[in-house]
């Protein structure tokens, strides 16, 4: 695997999947903190927290793949 190949994956998977997972956290410390827990922000936060978990483990996956072949 090349740093190129390596560079895409990041740029494409890891790291939207970690600033989803940022978005998710704000989201959540805001119903928690901000909204004093009883808005539907943690309705909300599943779906970039869903977002993230599936991006970040394709892009793991896909470096995973690429460095054994």
């Amino acid at each position: 695997a090349n740093s190129e190949e390596n560079y895409e994956v990041v740029v494409r998977y890891l790291l939207p999947g970690v600033l989803l997972f940022i978005i998710q956290n704000l989201i959540f410390a805001w119903n928690l903190f901000g909204a004093g827990g009883h808005s539907q922000g943690f309705v909300y936060s599943i779906i970039p927290y869903s977002i993230a978990q599936f991006l970040l483990a394709k892009g793991i996956l896909k470096l995973y793949l690429t460095k054994n072949k």
